[in-house]
């Protein structure tokens, strides 16, 4: 389990079609599973109607990039947390692990993405 911090707009918008909106007045988190990059590439291949085999990089998800969503959707970074925290419970303390970056919405399962950089990688 890991945790999404931000204060993106929580009504998204169709690419090209103006800013995002309804942003909140708190501080939002939500906690999300983590998928293997190849998980998200399979999804997001089925969400583009991709039917053959493809790989992670294929899909522009790099080695340096981790995925967290749900299982049902609804939930995950929103448009405008890019640059937030992704974060684990360690011991009772928040441990940054990653930096959002982009995400994908796959209607066909519901299941939302986020890509997210590991720190760790740049940081050494």
């Amino acid at each position: 389990m890991v945790t999404v911090m931000g204060w993106g707009g929580r009504e998204g918008y169709a690419a090209g079609a103006g800013p995002t909106s309804d942003f909140p007045d708190v501080l939002h988190q939500v906690d999300l599973t983590l998928f293997s990059n190849q998980q998200c590439a399979d999804m997001m291949a089925e969400q583009q109607g991709i039917t053959e085999d493809v790989t992670a990089e294929e899909m522009g998800i790099a080695p340096v990039m981790i995925c967290a969503g749900t299982y049902d959707g609804g939930k995950g970074s929103c448009q405008g947390d890019s640059g937030g925290p992704l974060v684990v419970d360690s011991n009772g303390e928040f441990q940054q692990i990653g930096v959002v970056s982009w995400g994908s919405v796959v209607p066909l399962r519901v299941i939302l993405v986020s890509m997210l950089v590991y720190l760790s990688f740049y940081l050494g």
